[in-house]
Formats: structure tokens, C-alpha cells, sequence
């Protein structure tokens, strides 16, 4: 697949301006999915929650798998389909599994036991890991501005969890914060697993990831509650709510992750996804009205600073970018 290549001059904002707008969308959706659970509480059909958690991802991924078909229909050809050697496929079937189905499934669980914050704060763990991470499997050194601004990143995440915690203030439980936990690192995996499949076509990726959580997320709902837990499926305001959010927050998000990543190296996107704490912290307060803690708004303040901290060190992170497209074309390209 050919990629375009921008101007070595363009390229570096539309990749962090990618990203920014990919951490936004990411920000927004504990928010959105707290607020169509709270709508669909209040128009129960004989006492259940027509907004489900089987019923909000089975129409999503349906939604997503339908969009990808009428946005994408060139890339749907049995050429690109043949570049999914057994290791992508398999890559591919396990960014499906822990990306479209485990995130999803701790995420939601989790708002059921713990503050948007604080969940926001717990996946922000994310971030350092990633940087760790990077430096591991990616040989990607941290200079001394980046590896300071993790430290206030990371100080920033744990103080107010530890306080929050130790003071009983935010109400959050364990098992809200195991399960945020848990989404964090497959979120984590996630990330890696996307850079890794960066160099497939847009539509084969968003068709097949699409197909497959919705056939488990069925499978998994009729096995587990069995078929009648779909009985609420076919309500009209269900498939308006989740519409929506399909398009705006699951496809949106699905295009401009695959996009931005291919253009960025692993700690440019890790550096740019430091936003997020601060970003879904506010979107949950403009959206399902919770407001932070002083603990949680001491945590954003350690983060801000980090963040542009991290940030000032910007010159090795696009000598990176220009070098990864001189050498591959435009496309960043992770071998495993």
C-alpha cells in the first residue's frame, strides 16, 4: 500500500494535530458511554436498560463495519487481502481481541464501579508504559526533558489515586480500579499492535476488525446471557444513540489512529498521549457533569507541565519522522 508522503515541513503538525484529535475522541468516550447508559436508565422497557453494553458494541461494530464497507470500497480487493500474511493476520486477530472486545469490556464494566477521573487517571499509566516500552522492544531513547516530563506524568497519575485512596474521597472501589487497570494494559498492547499492522490498508483493517467484534461480541452475549438479552436490539432510540456514537467516536477514531500512526514514532505518540488525562477529566465534567476531585485536579497539574516538558524536546522526535519517511515511503513500519 502506498502512503502519501507530506512535505517534511507539513508533515509533523498534521501528524500531532492526528493525534491530538485521536486522544480527544479517545477522552470523550467514557463520557459518552456513561451519558447513553444514564438516557437509556431513564427509558427502561419493562425494567431493563434497552442501552446495554452487549446492545451499545453489537451496533457499533455493525455501524463501524458498515461505514468502513462504503468508505473504503477499493481497498476491499483480493491483492490486499493477500498482504495478510499468517503473522499479520494473527497480529490482527489479537489487535481485535484485546482492542475492539477486552478495552471495551473493562472500560464499561469499570464505569459501573468507579469515577470517570479516576479511571481517566488509571489508564494514564499507559503512558509511561509506553515510553518503557518503546525503549525496550524500539531501541527509542528519551532525552533528559522527555524522561523529566514522565516523571511528572507519572507523579501526576498516582499522586491523586494514592490520596484519592487513602482519604476515601473519590468513592472509587478495587474492583473499578482493577478493571481500569486491565483495560490500560490492552490498551497499551493495542497501540503496539497498531503500529505494527500500519502498513495494511485502511478498509482491510477496519472491515475485518469490524466483522470479527461483532460476531464476538454476539456470540459471546448469546452464549453467556443467551439470545433473549438481544430482545431490546431492534428499539428505534437505541440505534440513534449508538449511531452516533459509532460514527463519531469508534470510526472517526479507528481512521484517525491508523493515519496519524503511520506517520509518528512511538514516542511522539506516546508524548502527544499525555493530553488525554486532562482531556477526558474535562470532557467528563462538560459531558456527564462529574466533576474532579482537588486530588484529580492536583494529578492534571503535574501533567500539563509534563506534557510540555516532553514536548520541548522536539527535535529528535522529527528527524525520527523524516527519516522513517525518506527510508519507507511515508509509512512508519514496526517490525516484530
Amino acid at each position: 500500500m502506498n502512503h502519501a508522503t507530506a512535505s517534511p515541513d507539513q508533515t509533523p503538525h498534521m501528524v500531532f494535530a492526528g493525534l491530538l484529535l485521536y486522544n480527544l475522541l479517545a477522552a470523550l468516550e467514557p463520557s459518552i458511554v456513561a451519558l447513553l447508559h444514564d438516557i437509556g436508565a431513564q427509558n427502561l422497557i419493562d425494567g431493563r436498560n434497552p442501552v446495554s453494553f452487549c446492545n451499545v458494541l453489537f451496533i457499533s461494530q455493525l455501524v463501524s463495519l458498515t461505514s468502513f464497507l462504503l468508505l473504503f470500497p477499493s481497498d476491499l480487493t483480493r491483492k490486499n487481502f493477500a498482504l495478510l500474511t499468517r503473522r499479520k493476520a494473527l497480529a490482527l486477530l489479537a489487535y481485535v481481541a484485546v482492542g475492539s472486545v477486552l478495552v471495551q469490556l473493562f472500560y464499561f464494566y469499570a464505569l459501573a464501579h468507579a469515577d470517570i477521573a479516576d479511571i481517566v487517571l488509571i489508564s494514564s499509566l499507559q503512558i509511561p508504559l509506553a515510553a518503557l516500552l518503546n525503549i525496550v522492544l524500539f531501541r527509542e531513547l528519551l532525552v533528559r526533558r522527555q524522561m523529566g516530563g514522565h516523571a511528572l506524568l507519572l507523579l501526576g497519575i498516582l499522586m491523586p489515586l494514592s490520596l484519592s485512596l487513602l482519604a476515601g474521597m473519590s468513592g472509587t472501589d478495587t474492583t473499578g480500579l482493577a478493571l481500569a487497570f486491565a483495560a490500560m494494559l490492552c490498551g497499551t498492547a493495542c497501540g503496539l499492535l497498531a503500529k505494527y499492522l500500519s502498513d495494511l490498508p485502511l478498509g482491510v483493517i477496519g472491515v475485518t476488525a469490524s466483522a470479527l467484534a461483532a460476531l464476538f461480541f454476539f456470540t459471546f452475549a448469546s452464549l453467556y446471557f443467551g439470545v433473549e438479552h438481544f430482545r431490546d436490539l431492534l428499539t428505534p432510540y437505541v440505534w440513534q444513540l449508538v449511531f452516533v456514537y459509532a460514527i463519531a467516536i469508534v470510526v472517526c477514531r479507528h481512521i484517525i489512529r491508523q493515519m496519524s500512526f503511520r506517520r509518528a514514532s512511538n514516542q511522539a505518540i506516546n508524548t502527544i498521549s499525555a493530553s488525554y488525562p486532562a482531556l477526558a477529566v474535562l470532557c467528563g465534567f462538560a459531558v456527564a457533569g462529574q466533576i474532579p476531585s482537588m486530588t484529580q485536579l492536583l494529578g492534571i497539574a503535574c501533567i500539563i507541565p509534563g506534557i510540555l516538558l516532553a514536548l520541548n524536546a522536539g527535535s529528535r522526535r522529527f528527524s525520527f519522522i523524516e527519516k522513517q519517511n525518506r527510508v519507507s515511503g511515508g509509512g512508519v513500519r514496526v517490525n516484530a
